[in-house]
């Protein structure tokens, strides 16, 4: 089905047909790649605030009317899943952003996280042929038209005309790049131009570009009191560094600072656990800073990389982030070799790992070996046997386990069933749509 782009834009045009098409076959997607599917061509639709509804009542579109409590099924409950609507729909698209769309008894409704839904009007319009939908992110429309990307609102009105080679959205925050030269809008009003080589949107507020982050509201760098802003904030604790280029932490929402600058070398914040490493410069071994430490937001060393110093020079040392109580190491000498830093409640640990894990991360006590895809359980110290076909990651501590009869399971980060034998999940972020008895319901994770 081509993707055209009609010139009233509010929502999808023939989404019975693109949802025949779409339905016909199911397969489990951990990640929604994009939404061209979702939008592929687009619908007229008028929708109230959800000011006045409750309890699953949708908003007549032609008439107002009283609200109605709709008859329909009632979606499952499962534990360690939130509803996030309480009811089931026939057919149903995921989240990308902040909304979805469902079909119920050949009605259309928009979703939005809150499970609060509006009934939407179907009735095709014109269209036109040289404008493509790319996907659909926090309530707008990207756009591709002959190579360049543009941006409009769900209503069809131009945010930015398709000539950029690149745009980012996040929120009322939009990036686009055309050459080198990066434009930086908010809420639609163009605030600043740039250069450089790479970005990336960290917050509403401020946007990487290359190694520097500056304020989205005029470009310049991004503080903090006295301190630049070098990483994306965390739990509200954001990296900083001072005019002599050492780091510290601040907190995002009120500015205070919670480590001084002192450090030549220091990650973000991730579940509570930050790496860094002090200047010392070996001319002999040509390292320029001291042994890895893990430390606390008290500044606390949690762990010492020095315990390897018999065995590794620093830079032969790669910290990665804090996943599910574990922080992988890999150690590369002749050879590559992998480990995790583990905390057990108040007890930290170091344990070699046989394999290097997918992704450099862990899920519970369990990590997805990269080149065979096996999941290693980390308690047992073995490949994990299981009568699942392939067991996969998808949202935060949760696996999708493929049955060999068919269909599939949602796993616990140990491997308990939270939901059984279902014909499809699609997951985006922390929200997954599944499909059950042929029948769809949302939920969030816990």
């Amino acid at each position: 089905m081509q993707r055209i782009l009609m010139k009233r834009i509010a929502v999808i045009l023939a989404i019975v047909y693109m949802f025949a098409a779409c339905f016909a076959c199911r397969t489990a997607r951990a990640i929604v790649p994009d939404y061209s599917a979702y939008i592929s061509n687009l619908f007229r639709y008028y929708v109230s605030d959800g000011s006045d509804l409750t309890d699953g009542d949708v908003a007549d579109i032609e008439e107002p009317k009283d609200d109605v409590k709709l008859e329909r099924p009632l979606a499952e409950v499962y534990d360690g899943l939130i509803n996030i609507c309480e009811y089931k729909f026939d057919k149903a698209m995921p989240f990308f952003g902040k909304s979805a769309y469902a079909e119920y008894d050949g009605k259309g409704y928009l979703l939005n996280r809150d499970g609060s839904c509006n009934e939407v009007d179907k009735s095709p319009s014109n269209t036109v042929s040289d404008i493509v939908l790319e996907r659909i992110i926090f309530d707008k429309l990207l756009v591709k038209r002959d190579d360049k990307y543009g941006v409009l609102d769900l209503s069809g009105k131009t945010i930015l005309d398709a000539e950029y080679d690149r745009v980012e959205i996040l929120g009322n925050t939009i990036a686009a790049v055309q050459s080198k030269t990066i434009s930086v809008f908010r809420d639609g009003e163009k605030k600043f131009e740039t250069y450089g080589d790479n970005f990336n949107i960290a917050s509403e507020e401020f946007i990487q570009i290359d190694n520097r982050f500056l304020t989205t509201d005029s470009g310049e760098t991004a503080k903090i009191s006295e301190y630049s802003i070098r990483g994306i904030p965390n739990n509200d604790i954001t990296l900083v560094a001072n005019s002599n280029n050492n780091f510290g932490y601040c907190s995002y929402s009120d500015g205070k600072t919670i480590i001084e600058p002192q450090y030549f070398l220091a990650s973000a914040f991730s579940e509570g656990i930050a790496c860094v490493a002090n200047y010392k410069l070996d001319l002999e071994n040509v390292v320029f800073n001291d042994y890895y430490k893990l430390i606390d937001k008290d500044n606390n060393v949690i762990f010492n990389f020095d315990v390897f110093k018999n065995e590794f020079l620093p830079n032969q040392m790669t910290v990665f982030p804090k996943t599910d109580n574990h922080c992988v190491v890999r150690f590369s000498s002749a050879s590559e070799k992998y480990g995790a830093v583990e905390f057990s409640g108040d007890t930290v640990s170091f344990i070699d790992l046989e394999y290097e894990p997918e992704g450099n991360r862990f899920y519970g006590d369990y990590y997805i070996i990269k080149e065979s895809g096996a999941l290693f359980s980390t308690k047992s110290n073995s490949i994990v046997s299981t009568e699942y076909l392939k067991v996969e990651p998808i949202c935060k501590s949760l696996f999708l386990a493929s049955l060999p009869s068919g269909g599939f399971s949602v796993l616990d980060s140990k491997l308990n069933v939270v939901v059984d034998c279902c014909e499809s999940v699609e997951t985006y972020e922390d929200t997954l749509l599944i499909c059950k008895d042929d029948a769809y319901a949302y939920y969030k994770t816990a």
